[in-house]
Order: C-alpha cells, then sequence, then structure tokens
C-alpha cells in the first residue's frame, strides 16, 4: 500500500484553484502525524474520529479544504497499521520511537556490532596472519552503514528546521493577505527596486532547487534499483543456504549471507537518505516558491501607490555621498600600507644593483 507523504500533503497543491494558496503551513502536521503514525493499528482503530480532530486542529491555521484534511487522515490511519504490523496491537498506549531517537538507537546498535566485528578482525590478525576477506568486508560495510546513519540523524533534524521555515514563509503570506502591508503609501521608488532584487534572488534560488530535486529525484531511483538487486542476492544466498545440506558448503555459505545482509542493509539506508535529501529539495524549493509569491503580491501593491519625492532623491544622494567617502577612506588606508612596502623594495633594488 502506497502511503501518502506527509511533505507531499503539504507543498503539493491540489487543485488549479488551491494553487494561491500557502501549502507548507500544513508542514507543521508533520510532527503531530508522526505520534500518529507510531500508533498500534488497535489504538488508532479505536480513536479515528479524535485523530482526524488532531489533523484537522493542527491544520486550521491555513485554509485547505476538506479533501486534504480527509488526505492527511488516510495516511494517518495507513501508516499506523503498516507500523503495528510488528507490533502486539492490542496495547493502546503503545507507541514506536522518535525518529531521531530511533536513529539514535539504531546507530548504538550498531557500533556495538562494529566493535565485536574490528575485534574479530584484530584477533584473526595476530601474529601477521592475513585476515579472512569476510572480514574485513564485514567491518568495512558496518563502518559505511555507520556513517549513513550520521547522514540520516542529520538530515532529520535538518527537516525540522526546514518544516518551521515553510511554515513561517506560510504565515507571513497569510498575514499579508489579510492586513497588507504595514507601509502606508505612497511608497518609495526605492522600496519598489529592493523588492524587485529579493524577487529575482528567490527567483534563481527557486530555479536552483528544482535542479536539485531533479538530481536527487534521479539519485534515488538509482538507490533503489541498487537495494533491490541486493535483496535479490540476499534471498538467493538465503535460499542456497537453506537447501545445502554439506556441512563445509554451508559454512562458505553462511559468511556470503552474512555479507549480503550487511550489503543489503547498506543499499537500503542509502536509499533512505537519499529519499531524505530529495525531500530537503523540495522543501527548499517550496520554501522560495512561498517568499517569491509573498514578494510579487506586495510589488503589485506598491506598484499602485509608488513615488519618487524630493525627500527619495535626497536619501539616494546620501547614501552615494557615504559610499563615495567609504572608498575614498578606504583608498587612503590601502595607500599607507602600500607605502613601507614601496620602500622595502626600492631598497631590495638598490642592493642588487651594486
Amino acid at each position: 500500500m502506497k502511503i501518502i507523504s506527509f511533505i507531499d500533503l503539504a507543498i503539493t497543491p491540489l487543485s488549479k484553484k488551491h494553487h494561491e494558496l500557502p501549502q507548507v503551513p500544513v508542514a507543521n502536521g508533520v510532527r503531530r502525524g508522526l505520534k500518529f503514525l507510531s500508533l498500534s493499528a488497535g489504538h488508532i482503530g479505536k480513536n479515528k474520529l479524535n485523530g482526524l480532530r488532531l489533523v484537522c486542529k493542527a491544520m486550521e491555521s491555513v485554509r485547505v479544504n476538506s479533501l486534504l484534511i480527509f488526505c492527511s487522515w488516510l495516511a494517518l490511519v495507513a501508516g499506523g497499521h503498516a507500523i503495528a504490523g510488528s507490533k502486539d496491537s492490542s496495547s493502546p498506549t503503545q507507541t514506536a520511537a522518535d525518529p531521531v531517537q530511533a536513529v539514535v538507537e539504531a546507530r548504538q546498535a550498531l557500533g556495538q556490532d562494529l566493535t565485536a566485528a574490528r575485534k574479530t578482525l584484530q584477533g584473526a590478525s595476530d601474529n601477521n596472519a592475513t585476515p579472512p576477506e569476510h572480514l574485513v568486508k564485514e567491518v568495512e560495510l558496518l563502518e559505511r552503514i555507520d556513517l549513513l546513519l550520521g547522514q540520516h540523524h542529520s538530515r532529520l533534524q535538518q527537516a525540522n528546521a526546514l518544516i518551521d521555515a515553510s511554515k513561517e514563509a506560510g504565515q507571513q503570506l497569510a498575514r499579508f493577505r489579510a492586513d497588507g502591508l504595514s507601509e502606508r503609501p505612497p511608497y518609495s521608488l526605492f522600496m519598489l527596486d529592493a523588492l524587485r532584487s529579493q524577487l529575482h534572488v528567490h527567483q534563481v534560488s527557486q530555479d536552483k532547487n528544482t535542479v536539485a530535486v531533479d538530481a536527487a529525484e534521479g539519485a534515488l531511483r538509482a538507490a533503489k534499483r541498487a537495494f533491490e538487486e541486493r535483496e535479490r542476492n540476499r534471498r538467493q544466498v538465503k535460499e542456497a543456504l537453506e537447501t545445502n545440506a554439506d556441512d563445509s558448503a554451508r559454512a562458505a555459505l553462511a559468511a556470503q549471507l552474512r555479507q549480503a545482509e550487511l550489503e543489503s542493509r547498506l543499499a537500503s539506508q542509502i536509499q533512505t537518505v537519499r529519499k531524505l535529501e530529495w525531500d530537503h529539495h523540495r522543501l527548499n524549493r517550496e520554501i522560495d516558491r512561498l517568499q517569491h509569491m509573498l514578494i510579487s503580491e506586495k510589488i503589485v501593491q506598491v506598484e499602485r501607490d509608488v513615488q519618487f519625492t524630493e525627500a527619495d532623491l535626497q536619501e539616494q544622494i546620501d547614501k552615494i555621498d557615504k559610499e563615495e567617502f567609504d572608498v575614498r577612506r578606504s583608498l587612503a588606508a590601502m595607500k599607507r600600507k602600500l607605502e613601507p612596502a614601496t620602500h622595502r623594495l626600492a631598497s631590495v633594488r638598490q642592493r642588487f644593483d651594486r
């Protein structure tokens, strides 16, 4: 079953009608959603109505139609059943670990495996003996998985910051649409120029993030194919081990299975990190989109009442005078620094000319 992504719900417009509305503030339901996702199937079954009420409350600060709320609720229920598949659903208070904490605990457990593998490898390397290749490979794979878990942890923390930033960008847009500009007309021509410069910056950033999203999506597809290949190999080795009655061959197959399992786990972790990177760029692009939309609407309002006054002209003249003064002061300082160097150069030339 395909589970609806909270990020998709937060940043993908449902229709042309809602394309202009700030979608990202819905992301403030992500953290609440994660808590719902951790509930067992039995608990969600008993609390569907309460879950729906809380999701609606998380979204009440923005204009979202009933379809978005309903889809969010379906995602929570589907996610809860998916997680509950490996847990006892009889306990109504049983919850899964926080995503960040879960990664921390997984890395701690992996660290124990890595320590044990290194000790085994060290013992096999005593007396200058060549260690078995499968032990060397096991340590290498565990080290790579540990590195990826670190990246996983970092990306989750960055996601929290981006969700907050997207929520704030959406709230700024909503406040502007409700209250307009805090400044009163007439507006300065320089204010209009500044807004146009900001608009250009966000447009360039949005274009860059679009390229990054496309690249990250390609990397995610490649990681998914690699994981599927590793999983096929793991299943084949496992089947060979289970059907082989030769004890001598089973020992070698057991070592191969251990390596295949680690390779599959590594590929799975790579896929997870690539998915987080894809979400990271999508959220960045959405933040730029909302900011671009906000500035565009500000420009429309400013253009209706823009004036170039004598005060604006004097302000610009004062600004140019200050910049000219700063440049002259910097030039004088550079000349003072250059003078001793010129004397030293002349002295060196005189010594060489003798």
